[in-house]
Order: C-alpha cells, then structure tokens, then sequence
C-alpha cells in the first residue's frame, strides 16, 4: 500500500510541475496509463457525489481530455471531479464502518475481494473471479459498496 502512494506521489509531482493554467490548477493531458487509473471513473464518482462524499479532491477532469490538479485541494465537488480510489475507500470505512480489500491470487492470476462491516466483524461480500485483474476487483468492490449504501429504488 505505502508503494502505491509513492507512486501516486511521484505521478502528482510530475503533474505539479507543468505550466499552470488557471489560478490554483495544472493541467496536463490525460495519460490513461498512468494518471486515470488512480482515480474513480466518472460514474462513480457521481453515485460518491449523491450518497454525500464531500472530501478534498486534488483534480478535475478537463473536456473529459486533460487532468486539471489543484495546487490546493478543494472540497467543491461537481461530476467533473477526480477522486482517487484510497479516498473513496477510506470513506466508506470512516461513514459507513465498511472495510474492503482486494487480494491477488497468486497461484492462478485472479483476483478477490472482501466487504466487512467491522460492528459486527461479518464478512458481507466475498467475490472472487479467476479472470479478474487487480484493478477490475478494486472498480468491483467500489461498484458494491455503492451498491450497499444507495437507496433502495422501490
């Protein structure tokens, strides 16, 4: 986990570093193999958005083409906003008390995921897909949790 945001850190200085274009942002054309894969997709983001996430982000989607960093995060949040995937987490485990995580099978390349509510300690979800890469368990496990949280549609 600490490499990950290592590299996360590494990947933002390189971004802080290019020539401003407004006030308090950067921006940079969107590398999808680099930057966007550490963000929440843009559906996503908006169900975050509607079920009450109003945490600080560090960048904005530009024309849906460029990554726009903030020099100072802001809690202002419009679809256009780019959370990355540790904070969504992290919120459901401070909101919610629901912890996830996402183990690589080593043995046979897939992938598992765990939901547990920890008042009671009980495993909710355990999904497991011998396809399924790291990053397609992690979107997985979001997409459940917001499927936990959303009202219900009668």
């Amino acid at each position: 986990m600490r490499g990950m945001k290592v590299k996360v850190m590494e990947q933002l200085f390189v971004l802080q570093n290019m020539t401003t274009h407004r006030k308090n942002t950067t921006t940079k054309p969107l590398n999808q193999n680099k930057m966007e894969k550490e963000f929440v997709p843009y559906e996503e983001t908006s169900s975050l958005i509607a079920l009450g996430f109003k945490e600080p982000v560090i960048a904005h989607r530009k024309d849906g083409l460029n990554i726009c960093l903030l020099e100072h995060p802001e809690v202002l949040l419009t679809d256009l906003s780019m959370i990355l995937y540790q904070q969504a987490f992290r919120w459901f485990r401070k909101q919610y008390k629901l912890i996830s995580f996402v183990f690589p099978q080593i043995e046979d390349g897939g992938c598992e995921y765990q939901i547990v509510h920890y008042n009671p300690h009980k495993i909710m979800y355990k999904v497991y897909s011998k396809g399924m890469t790291y990053e397609e368990a992690e979107l997985a496990c979001l997409r459940k949790l917001i499927e936990i949280i959303e009202p219900k549609s009668e």
